[in-house]
């Protein structure tokens, strides 16, 4: 990976990390050492004496207690890049352990932390396309076929938020709520959209004089199916 570009990640608390190798000398026997001394794990680290505690908002809302050790080092099986190790122990709540990393070694551990918490939308992403646009279960057989299938459903995705958030002019409602729920998800977009996709159809079809009343109350069951159905 080029130098200019730097990766933020997670490792295994265990990972083996070693510092620089030495300089080869003049004269010396046998091909230089591509790894150094090895540098204490990521766990052994947070039982050391250079933690220090960290108060960390998250995921844009969220605050958390930290205990927090840092260690520039390499990777044993990518030994030519310095990596910033970060070893997180959370105080409250279940998360236990976390081990972090960046190739930015000069980075803050608050502003990677506060960008690795931004990979949480792109997984939402990629749970609401697998779960209600079908990315994940694709019946196609085709080589060309499936290939098409994932960008064609993030298209879809991209199109339904596009609509929610510009020429829709209320937000949809929510189908379900759940604790910390901020706004609208994507099931809920879906909802909003069939519905009203559902009430232009009857305006051009059953908008007549004639139309008995039964049938309107058929179709407000429809459109609460339809939603639901999201």
């Amino acid at each position: 990976m080029p130098r200019s570009i730097h990766v933020t990640g997670r490792v295994v608390s265990d990972v083996r990390i070693h510092t620089w190798p030495p300089e080869p000398r003049s004269g010396q026997p046998g091909r230089p050492r591509k790894r150094g001394n090895r540098l204490p794990t990521p766990l052994q680290m947070l039982q050391g004496k250079n933690v220090r505690r960290m108060l960390v908002t998250l995921y844009d809302h969220s605050t958390y207690h930290l205990l927090v050790v840092t260690q520039v080092g390499r990777f044993y099986k990518a030994p030519d890049r310095d990596v910033l190790g970060i070893a997180v122990e959370h105080l409250r709540g279940g998360r236990g352990i976390e081990v972090f990393y960046t190739t930015d070694v000069d980075a803050y551990v608050e502003t990677e932390l506060q960008r690795y918490s931004w990979r949480w939308s792109i997984e939402v992403t990629f749970h609401d396309c697998k779960d209600h646009l079908g990315i994940g279960e694709p019946q196609n057989r085709k080589t060309m076929a499936a290939r098409r299938t994932a960008p064609t459903g993030f298209l879809l995705y991209s199109l339904i938020v596009w609509w929610h958030e510009t020429p829709q002019e209320k937000p949809a409602k929510c189908l379900c709520q759940w604790n910390g729920k901020l706004g609208p998800s994507l099931a809920d977009m879906l909802g909003a959209l069939r519905t009203e996709t559902l009430e232009n159809a009857r305006a051009k079809l059953f908008e007549t004089p004639d139309i008995p009343p039964g049938i309107n109350k058929f179709l407000r069951y429809l459109e609460l199916l339809l939603a639901l159905a999201a």
